[in-house]
């Protein structure tokens, strides 16, 4: 039965995929000036009037993001 094995792995990896592809990503700006890039956004009581940018649809989004933030000079480079 190697072909059913096959495709269940082969479902699996869709269902996993489409879970990574659905979650959301977060900037987060530290005391030191340096911008996190978080899957979730912190609870907010642990945000404490930090600035926040997001939600973004994929990681990459989220650097490119952070990127930009750094040449503006509103994040500091890592």
């Amino acid at each position: 039965m190697p072909g059913l094995r096959s495709a269940q792995l082969q479902q699996a990896y869709f269902r996993l995929l489409r879970m990574s592809n659905s979650q959301t990503w977060y900037i987060v700006k530290q005391n030191s000036g340096q911008c996190e890039i978080l899957p979730h956004l912190p609870v907010e009581e642990e945000l404490k009037g930090a600035e926040k940018w997001g939600p973004f649809d994929s990681e990459a989004e989220a650097i490119a993001r952070r990127v930009g933030l750094i040449r503006s000079g509103k994040c500091q480079p890592v």
